[in-house]
């Protein structure tokens, strides 16, 4: 992901998404920030998956959130939107740049037993 300008104090928006999947049936991830500089505000799960994924978030309070979604049928889509994060920097942040980083990333399928894949930064 290329990076891109936030203003201090305002709000933004994340897109999780599968490059590829394949009958993908299930996902879980944490999402690292800086709580001194980035507030998680909310996070939603794609329109084309809501019907019959079942969805489950939880953030620490001290920089890292959860997201677990497991999906009644497989979904089959390149790209495809998982979920949508928006968060706010703080309006008091000092900071030229911060990153966010997705972790402990676990991939699931009919086809395949689940599958890691590495950690990736925003």
């Amino acid at each position: 992901m290329a990076p891109y300008s936030v203003a201090t104090g305002s709000a933004f928006e994340v897109q999780l998404v599968a490059d590829v999947a394949s009958n993908l049936g299930g996902v879980q991830f944490a999402l690292r920030y800086d709580p001194a500089i980035v507030s998680i505000l909310s996070s939603e799960q794609a329109l084309r998956i809501q019907k019959d994924c079942l969805g489950f978030e939880h953030d620490d309070g001290e920089g890292k959130i959860n997201i677990a979604l497991a999906c009644s049928s497989g979904h089959s889509e390149s790209p495809l939107e998982l979920v949508s994060v928006t968060s706010k920097t703080d309006k008091n942040a000092k900071v030229d740049s911060f990153f966010l980083k997705i972790e402990d990333v676990l991939l699931g399928s009919g086809d395949a037993p689940p599958m890691r894949q590495d950690n990736r930064s925003l």
